[in-house]
């Protein structure tokens, strides 16, 4: 996957955390958000899967400042995307599997 991919799946998990987030804001009911919520939690767990891959690539296609700042813009979206697990468990709905903390 290159990096314009793995941009557009950060991307897109923006988008669904800043739409989950803004929707549980505004009092809409966990289960309405089902969808949107299962589809956030897979694109993050993809997104860490291709991070990783570029991380261990023995060519190196990305140089190490380059990488880190990929690794902390994860970081920050996979804490947006928990924040609306959390949020979401707590009004009662379960959304699994949960996203992983870290990229190594």
């Amino acid at each position: 996957m290159s990096l314009q991919d793995i941009r557009r799946l950060e991307h897109r998990a923006s988008e669904l955390a800043e739409r989950i987030g803004k929707q549980l804001a505004e009092g809409t009911d966990a289960t309405a958000l089902l969808k949107d919520m299962t589809e956030q939690v897979e694109v993050v767990n993809l997104l860490q899967v291709e991070i990783q891959a570029l991380a261990d690539a023995p060519e190196g296609r990305l140089s190490a400042d380059s990488l880190e700042r990929l690794k902390l813009s994860f970081k920050e979206l996979v804490d947006r995307v928990d924040a609306n697990v959390k949020t979401v468990s707590q009004k009662g709905l379960r959304i699994t599997p949960q996203t992983k903390k870290a990229v190594s």
